[in-house]
């Protein structure tokens, strides 16, 4: 092959199809269930063979996410599994189907979780999430987990309506145990459309603003760590100082979709371009070796970044923050990341961040 293959470090696996919420912000779209129904997982008898062929490519972490992964009916078994394999293993979860025993398994492989709080407030948090009672089952489960030892992370999707509460939403996930808090700005992929077109999601101006703003306050003494998911080159010299900026993991990374095919990660469940077929009967080593996608992401990444990120002094550790994000935006995997395009022609991208020759060298 021309181009070098990467490790397959992690595999970011959405293991259900379905969700037991119906969150308005939701990129994926995942259909509404209390029960995954049969179409929306894949049997993990098929599954395994997937893995133990992607630990001989080099797979040494798995993500396990959704739509929300606690309704796949093997759930349990798949966790133990992995830990098994000596696969590190991480959850985003919507929280509200955990329960003791799940809770003391988690705690005893010392899993790392991440749960979802959208707002200090019941009301706040279940207008996002879309159904009665899944706060009160969130808190119930993160108390389990504080109880248990687990230092959880706390996932807040940021918009115009909840941006009050995340002072009271920080403080009521630090009372309860949780080890770090991430804000996510809702984009409008998705569902979250419907959010824009109700002029309910923060324009990159008024992003910025609160971050620079309110957000700059709010954790100014605050005792663990909160992450503001935007690119690094728009973040305060203060949070690079703090938080390291890392170095984007796209070249090791591969999405496994719920009904077995491989994908750039989630995405693959929206776009069909980036659904790059099945894994099952030993597929994943000639996808992951010949993918066009793939490919080209190989092709001198991040040096052949485009627009604004090929011009910005920090892509070689941001990697064009999303490139799945900049695919559905823009049909390129290599364009410039649309948040930072749009801070650019509105004059609030930092000069002293781009290259002064424009080139993107």
């Amino acid at each position: 092959m021309a181009n070098k293959v990467s490790q397959l470090h992690t595999i970011y696996y959405y293991a259900s199809g379905s969700c037991n919420l119906r969150c308005r912000h939701c990129w994926i779209e995942p259909g509404f269930s209390d029960a995954a129904a049969a179409d929306s997982y894949t049997p993990f008898a098929l599954l395994r063979p997937v893995f133990e062929e992607a630990k001989t490519l080099g797979l040494c972490s798995v993500k396990l996410t959704g739509g929300e992964p606690f309704l796949y009916p093997e759930i349990d078994d798949i966790i133990e599994s992995l830990i098994n394999m000596k696969l590190r293993v991480t959850i985003e979860t919507n929280g509200t189907l955990l329960n003791p025993q799940r809770v003391e398994s988690l705690a005893g492989h010392g899993i790392f979780v991440a749960v979802s709080l959208d707002g200090a407030a019941k009301a706040t948090h279940e207008s996002l999430r879309g159904v009665e009672g899944c706060y009160d089952k969130l808190l119930q489960n993160m108390a389990l987990m504080q109880k248990a030892g687990i230092r959880y992370q706390v996932i807040f999707s940021l918009h115009k309506k909840n941006a009050g509460e995340l002072a009271d939403a920080i403080k009521l996930a630090i009372s309860m145990g949780a080890g770090s808090f991430k804000i996510n700005p809702i984009n409008d992929l998705g569902r979250a459309d419907k959010m824009k077109s109700n002029s309910e999601l923060h324009s990159v101006a008024e992003t910025l603003a609160f971050y620079n703003g309110e957000f700059a306050e709010i954790v100014k003494d605050c005792p663990i760590p909160v992450h503001f998911d935007i690119p690094a080159a728009l973040k305060s010299l203060t949070d690079l100082r703090k938080q390291s900026m890392g170095v984007c993991g796209i070249m090791g990374i591969l999405g496994l979709l719920h009904d077995g095919s491989a994908g750039l990660c989630g995405i693959g469940e929206k776009i069909p371009e980036m659904n790059f077929g099945s894994v099952l009967n030993g597929g994943l080593t000639k996808i992951w070796q010949e993918n066009k996608f793939l490919q080209q992401i190989r092709e001198g990444f991040p040096r052949n970044l485009q627009g604004v990120c090929g011009r910005c002094r920090m892509k070689m550790h941001c990697g064009g923050k999303c490139l799945a994000s900049t695919f559905a935006a823009t049909g390129s995997l290599v364009a410039g990341f649309p948040f930072c395009e749009e801070a650019l022609r509105s004059g609030l991208f930092p000069q002293t961040r781009l290259n002064k020759s424009g080139s993107n060298i």
